[in-house]
């Protein structure tokens, strides 16, 4: 069995059954986070002004805390490692539209699915 790591700063839960109920189930799975989470540096860089206001592009550049992959382990991260990493050991909680079940005041509950770069095989 797969091993999942969760490396971001909160509790991933996952709806396995079909109900969509906002209350948390027994039968989720919650992946507490392992901190320090992982991150994508980052820096903001002035590109241009519009009426003497700046603005600024992100600049992403390396990933952080994000171990060597192992055998049998995926490391649970944000879309913005995920993607920056492009390893086949990292997945990204998917929080695309219909992928989620939110509480009624639009916070995130759980996630259905996990989300990927591109083409991975596990």
């Amino acid at each position: 069995m797969t091993k999942l790591i969760n490396l971001t700063p909160h509790a991933i839960r996952i709806r396995l059954d079909e109900s969509n109920e906002a209350v948390p189930l027994e039968s989720d799975i919650v992946i507490e986070p392992t901190l320090p989470a992982a991150r994508v540096r980052m820096e903001s860089v002035v590109v241009s002004h519009i009426n003497d206001i700046p603005v600024k592009m992100s600049k992403f550049s390396e990933v952080e805390n994000l171990p060597e992959p192992q055998d049998d382990i995926v490391y649970v991260v944000s879309m913005v490692v995920a993607q920056r990493a492009n390893r086949s050991d990292v997945v990204g909680a998917n929080t695309a539209p219909k992928e989620d079940i939110r509480y009624s005041e639009g916070h995130k509950l759980a996630g259905l699915t996990f989300a990927v770069r591109g083409f991975q095989v596990f």
